[in-house]
């Protein structure tokens, strides 16, 4: 099979149809139930999606999905991938390759500053991935002695539309949050078999919970010093002995309220990251992070290879900046540059002062939610 005689292309509003029956198949679930935020009648992606064709049929189809991470009013324009599949009868065909290869030059023309996608590390790391792990696992035990019947959980489906659009609000009043579409903020909260409930307090809707067998993936609250109480009162109302509550690093008021407990980073390999604009990036959230944990002071010269020389300064302001020298303090590959910013650097031999740096500054604190995924 040459693979230069296919080519992916946008998907065209009258054939979406045809592709989300495609990826049916493909995965053998009904996508307008899980990720219907995407694939429910009322919405319309098709402009995200692109295919592959052959004799007029589909045998591949990838998801670019465009959205904003918004960090202390500043902005990370962010690339979603999702539902890439390829038919069974053209897989180990060179296929895949060639639409990830595609996708990457897509994303850069979008000039998106990272790109996010769920998904199997020994996949997706030969196209510039590498996981990223910044979330805390907590383990709330029972305790009956916080419980108080003046706290409600209501399914997210039963809520009124007004409802609805309070917590849609509420997510966006954070200090971050990822932009979502006010007519499918249920779908995104719902999606991959989450269970979305309101949380009410004296009949006062006060925030939402998203939980799956127990664990808990997200909770946004008008008042995040409620969270201990919420939680005590969600386990009884569970019929449980315990929950789990994982927590995004950069979340750190809601870090600091469970710190006391059993906690553990996530070690599941499923959410990987590439960062596209460094720059941009490691400033945005190196700055916010200066906010909540005092960082070291000081200054790292990086050449990354194939994109080029970085200049980081941390003092009273953090300044980041392109540079052009014959020496650097790392001189590191795009994948070795993104095991440093986003998960491990135990393996790059670091000089010990450049290590005390790096330990202070990275990881960087990049996680999403499920609901943000595709």
């Amino acid at each position: 099979m040459n693979i230069e005689n296919y080519k992916l292309i946008k998907v065209d509003k009258k054939e979406m149809n045809n592709v989300i029956n495609f990826l049916n198949y493909c995965f053998n679930i009904k996508f307008q139930n899980v990720v219907g935020k995407l694939y429910k009648d009322e919405v319309d992606y098709s402009n995200n999606h692109y295919i592959i064709k052959k004799d007029n049929n589909i045998i591949a189809a990838i998801c670019i999905n465009e959205s904003e991470w918004i960090i202390a009013d500043n902005k990370i324009k962010v690339a979603g991938i999702g539902s890439v599949c390829v038919h069974p009868d053209y897989r180990n065909k060179g296929i895949m390759q060639y639409m990830l290869n595609e996708s990457n030059n897509i994303i850069r023309n979008l000039k998106a500053d990272i790109s996010i996608l769920s998904g199997r590390y020994d996949r997706y790391n030969h196209f510039g991935y590498e996981t990223t792990t910044q979330c805390i696992d907590y383990e709330i035990p029972f305790d009956k002695k916080y419980i108080n019947t003046n706290y409600k959980f209501i399914l997210i489906d039963s809520l009124t539309n007004e409802q609805i659009d309070y917590l849609a609000k509420l997510n966006k009043n954070k200090n971050q949050y990822i932009k979502r579409l006010d007519n499918v903020f249920i779908e995104s909260c719902k999606q991959w078999e989450h269970t979305a409930y309101g949380i009410f307090k004296n009949n006062n809707l006060i925030g939402y919970i998203v939980n799956k067998e127990n664990v808990i993936k997200e909770i946004k609250l008008k008042n995040d010093e409620e969270m201990l109480n919420i939680l005590y009162n969600f386990i009884d109302n569970l019929n449980a002995e315990k929950i789990n509550v994982l927590i995004p690093s950069i979340e750190y008021m809601q870090k600091d309220i469970l710190k006391n407990f059993e906690h553990k980073l996530i070690d599941k390999k499923s959410q990987l990251c590439q960062i596209i604009n460094y720059e941009k990036v490691i400033k945005i959230l190196l700055m916010y992070k200066n906010k909540h944990e005092k960082l070291k002071k000081g200054t790292l010269t990086i050449k990354i290879k194939n994109y080029g020389g970085i200049k980081i300064n941390v003092d009273d302001d953090i300044v980041i900046s392109k540079y052009n020298s014959n020496n650097y303090d790392l001189t590191l590959s795009n994948m070795d540059a993104l095991k440093l910013f986003l998960n491990d650097n135990e393996k790059l031999n670091l000089e010990s002062d450049i290590r005390n740096i790096c330990d202070s500054w990275f990881p960087l604190d990049i996680y999403l939610y499920v609901a943000d995924l595709i």
